[in-house]
Parts: C-alpha cells; sequence; structure tokens
C-alpha cells in the first residue's frame, strides 16, 4: 500500500520544526480538519480574534468545511451546503453541493494546498529555509497554496494564466507571493505547466506541487471532503424531500444564516422565497466561482477549465 509519507529527514525536519517554534506555528491533523470538535480550546479561543482571511497561523485549522460563516471570530459547524430546488434542476433527485465559500481565501483550494505541502514539511522532504512551493493553477489552487505557505512560513511561487483578474494578481502578491504569469486564460492549461517544466530544469530550488499528481491532495480529499458529504449525505436521507407549496420549495434543512456578511460577487447569494438557503451565482449549475478577495470587483475568475483550478 502506497504511503503518504516515505521516509524522513532528520536534519531538515529539525530546521522546520526551529521556524514553527519562531513562528508560533502549530499545524492540525487532517483528524482535526475532518472533525473540529477535536481542536484543542487554546487555538478556538484565538480564533476568537481572527479573521478568516488573516495571515495568522491559527487559520491552518480553518481548513475545513465545518467553518462558521461568519467573516471574523467565527467558531465551526456543523458544515455548509445547498440544496437545488427541482424547480431548478429539472429533476426529481435531491441535488446538494457544498459551500466553499467559508474557506480561508474563499475556496477549498487551501486544503489541496495543505494536504499536498505539509506531509511534506513535517518529513523533512521540503525545506521551507532554502526551498520555494511552486503552485501551478488557473487561479484558486495557486491562492490557496500559497496562503498556506504565508500561514506556514514558506516562499510561495504563483503560476496562473495572465488573463485572471487583476484583484488576483495584487492579492498573491501582497501575501508575499512570487507571480508569474502564463499567456492565455483558464483554457490555456499547456502554458502553465509549460513554464512548470522550465523551472524544473533551471531552479533547483524549487519544488512544483502539482494537485494532479500529489497524493496528498487525494487523501486530504479522502478524509475530510469525503466525511462531508457523507454526514452531510446521511442526515438529507433521515429526511423528507421538501415540500413544494405554490411553486416555492420549503427548507428540508436547517442552513447556517448568512446575514450581515459581506458577499463578494462570486459568493452564494440568499434565495429568495426560501428562508435559510442559498442559491448559486450566475453561471454554470452548482458551480460558484472562487472570489479574488473579499470585496473583489470585475467579472468571476476561477471557473475550472480542462480540470485544472
Amino acid at each position: 500500500m502506497a504511503k503518504i509519507i516515505q521516509s524522513i529527514n532528520e536534519k531538515v525536519l529539525e530546521k522546520t520544526v526551529q521556524r514553527c517554534r519562531e513562528r508560533n506555528i502549530i499545524i492540525p491533523t487532517f483528524a482535526q480538519q475532518k472533525d473540529p470538535t477535536t481542536i484543542p480550546t487554546k487555538i478556538k479561543d484565538r480564533l476568537k480574534n481572527v479573521g478568516l482571511w488573516d495571515v495568522d497561523p491559527a487559520n491552518l485549522y480553518r481548513i475545513t468545511w465545518k467553518n462558521e460563516p461568519v467573516e471574523r471570530g467565527g467558531g465551526f459547524n456543523d458544515g455548509n451546503w445547498i440544496e437545488f430546488p427541482p424547480e431548478l434542476t429539472g429533476v426529481d433527485a435531491r441535488v446538494v453541493g457544498l459551500v466553499g465559500k467559508w474557506f480561508p481565501t474563499g475556496s477549498h483550494k487551501v486544503g489541496a494546498g495543505f494536504g499536498c505541502l505539509v506531509p511534506r514539511l513535517v518529513s523533512g522532504q521540503f525545506d521551507p529555509t532554502t526551498q520555494k512551493a511552486v503552485w501551478p493553477s488557473t487561479g484558486n489552487y495557486c491562492r490557496g497554496g500559497a496562503f498556506d505557505c504565508a500561514l506556514l512560513a514558506c516562499t510561495a511561487v504563483a503560476i496562473l494564466p495572465e488573463e485572471m483578474s487583476a484583484e488576483r494578481f495584487d492579492w498573491l502578491r501582497s501575501i508575499g507571493a512570487e507571480v508569474i504569469a502564463t499567456p492565455g486564460c483558464e483554457s490555456n492549461v499547456k502554458e502553465v505547466y509549460d513554464k512548470c517544466w522550465e523551472i524544473r530544469r533551471t531552479r533547483p530550488d524549487c519544488v512544483i506541487f502539482n494537485q494532479f499528481e500529489e497524493f496528498g491532495n487525494a487523501i486530504w480529499h479522502y478524509h475530510v471532503t469525503g466525511s462531508i458529504i457523507d454526514e452531510i449525505f446521511r442526515r438529507i436521507v433521515a429526511q423528507p424531500p421538501p415540500a413544494v407549496t405554490n411553486d416555492v420549495a420549503q427548507p428540508p434543512l436547517a442552513v447556517e444564516p448568512q446575514q450581515g456578511v459581506a458577499q463578494p460577487p462570486s459568493a452564494v447569494q440568499p434565495s429568495r422565497g426560501r428562508p435559510g438557503h442559498t442559491e448559486p451565482s450566475r453561471g454554470r449549475l452548482g458551480h460558484t466561482p472562487g472570489a479574488a478577495g473579499p470585496h473583489a470587483k470585475g467579472r468571476p475568475c476561477g471557473t475550472p477549465a480542462l480540470g485544472c483550478e
């Protein structure tokens, strides 16, 4: 059976531990991200004064699907999701989607990045004092990786197409990432990976974290994303489908309210006629594009293209 950690480099690990001590970094386990009730009280108390997007190592514990839907000082809940009514989907099957807005950066890709980077950090296979983490992406994955690096005191290199939003580039630079713009837009995935091959040949200090070949990405999703899907499924099947009255579906589930919170243009908006529920922003059914920041302007971006996000 394949293992996520094949070996441990004690010398590099010693340097990583020293850096974490200097920066007051405590790295959560996948189990804690899966079940935030296991997070120590001192961490939860610290988070009461930390914003969701703050570059604070405590936000490593908010890399979970179970964040309270508030922008600052939030705790944890049982998950955030939306159910699409049959009037919208056109099918009798109950269609449910997870909401990733309440991760730091507004996208669950911070989890994918965490799953790729942290196993190498804790095994000494990545040296934060000498190496740089390269995040190839069409948008959200490189944002997630760069944010993880900022929290873990690592240097990030973000690669994304030049036609992504200006807000996205500005935000990446604001947290200290080196930014490389490749030709084209979301569809130009090949150009992103052409740059990776160039870096691999010319920059030995760089380590490329390709989300499609990193075992840690799949493992993180298996434990953290897979578990919340199972939990929500079990809650939903235990309840009858939503009743329909005057062509308006009634909410079958209690969903955390999102009132009083600034909503990025790409965020889910309150559903008309369905208290407690949310609907997707305009675009592809079931997809909520990621925002470049808490108050991003301009066209939504981050829509996956050719499997790269």
